[in-house]
């Protein structure tokens, strides 16, 4: 799991793993969580308790799997289509087609 700490305090989970109660607590005294970023479905699995625990966050999946994960998890839009202004100039991303 990565957590990015924002100029603004918000921070930015990408590939959400659960963790113990003891380390949201360490978590949180960080900063708020902002977004739960989900870059594709083999890291999907613990974005769900993620989504449910930040209900204020907004969850991003890649366009192509908004309706799949969205049968799972709470999805607030795609990266490609719904990515914040306010994280372009500190979290910029880009899109790169695999095989």
């Amino acid at each position: 799991m990565i957590v990015v700490r924002l100029s603004s305090g918000q921070l930015a989970v990408i590939n959400a793993i659960r963790l113990l109660d003891a380390d949201y607590k360490r978590l949180e005294d960080i900063g708020y969580v902002g977004y739960v970023i989900v870059p594709n479905s083999f890291h999907a699995s613990e974005a769900g308790y993620l989504a449910e625990r930040y209900p204020e966050a907004k969850v991003l999946v890649p366009e192509a799997l908004q309706s799949k994960l969205g049968t799972r998890f709470r999805v607030d839009g795609s990266i490609e289509k719904d990515w914040p202004p306010e994280l372009h100039a500190e979290l910029p991303r880009i899109s790169l087609a695999g095989t």
